[in-house]
């Protein structure tokens, strides 16, 4: 359970101005979804920038997967391996409007902002700035909050395996997050450039000093991090033993990682539409490296874009 004075600071953010584009998408959502979406969360670049220029993403939080799938394939696809992830787009005042849409139910995003999820994407993507652009009511907002919160306290609580030099020198804000985004980044199936995570702290520094704060004093009183010293000079009370086994458990988290977003790739052809455009646009953004496929790969990706996908991982452009 986060602090009132880190769930204050959460909530308050949530609450902050987004591009009138997100909240024209919400509510897209919110009707496609019907009365089962409980909330609508906006994240990722296009909120960093404040415009809607590329794709904008989002998350669907719903009551239960059954009841906004018109079969019972997707529910099960999103129970097993979540979330599902569909692609939108929607013309708003003369503009189209893109946007990459994850679904989870409200049960299964508090477990995936947990530490003992297996997967480390929800919760990183979390400890970064969202906005709540849609509550179905005060009770969901407080849980999203503390889910919020709690994502945080889990990608900070990583601190000893990521930052095991903390002991011996203060852990500031321009320290950790770079070092600690380029670890939840190769947690996942594709890298990010050093010059991308440094954008990421950079946006917002002083949001990530007091969050970092905030979430360090938390743990602490719950026991889950040692920690001594005052707000902005804090230090890492660990032995080194503890300290090993903290990043013998990241090394077993970055693998599952792997291999969860794995399978996720594999989900997305049953549920992603024109995924394969979609992929490569993400590679050639990422990676750098542009990529054509033939047109029997465009027409039947699940049969014959494999070799593609094969050369790319074999190249460590997607990681």
């Amino acid at each position: 359970m986060a602090t009132t004075e880190l769930a204050e600071r959460i909530a308050s953010e949530l609450a902050e101005p987004a591009p009138p584009e997100a909240f024209a998408l919400a509510d897209v959502l919110v009707r496609r979804f019907g009365n089962a979406t409980a909330g609508v969360l906006f994240y990722g670049s296009c909120l960093r920038r404040q415009d809607a220029d590329g794709v904008l993403d989002f998350y669907v939080l719903v009551d239960d997967y059954r009841q906004i799938y018109p079969g019972r394939w997707l529910a099960f696809l999103n129970a097993i391996l979540p979330p599902n992830v569909f692609y939108l787009e929607h013309s708003a005042g003369g503009k189209l409007l893109r946007a990459k849409v994850a679904v989870l139910s409200l049960d299964h995003f508090s477990h995936a902002v947990a530490p003992r999820w297996a997967e480390a994407r929800v919760w990183a993507r979390f400890a970064q700035p969202a906005r709540l652009l849609y509550h179905r009511s005060e009770e969901i907002r407080d849980g999203v909050v503390r889910d919020v919160a709690t994502a945080l306290q889990t990608f900070v609580g990583h601190l000893p395996a990521w930052l095991p030099d903390a002991r011996d020198e203060p852990v500031t804000a321009e320290r950790f997050w770079p070092a600690a985004f380029r670890e939840t980044y190769r947690a996942e199936l594709r890298g990010e450039s050093m010059e991308t995570i440094q954008a990421l702290y950079d946006a917002a520094p002083v949001r990530y000093a007091e969050l970092l704060d905030l979430a360090l004093v938390e743990l602490g009183t719950q026991g889950d991090v040692s920690i001594a010293g005052s707000p902005g000079l804090r230090r890492l009370v660990a032995s080194d033993a503890e300290i090993e086994r903290a990043r013998r458990r990241w090394r077993r988290r970055r693998r599952l990682g792997k291999a969860w977003s794995t399978l996720g790739l594999a989900k997305c052809i049953f549920t992603f539409d024109d995924w394969a455009s979609y992929g490569l646009w993400k590679v050639e953004r990422h990676g750098g490296e542009k990529i054509q496929l033939s047109e029997r790969q465009r027409r039947y990706p699940l049969i014959f874009g494999w070799p593609v996908v094969w050369r790319l991982l074999r190249q460590r452009t997607l990681r």
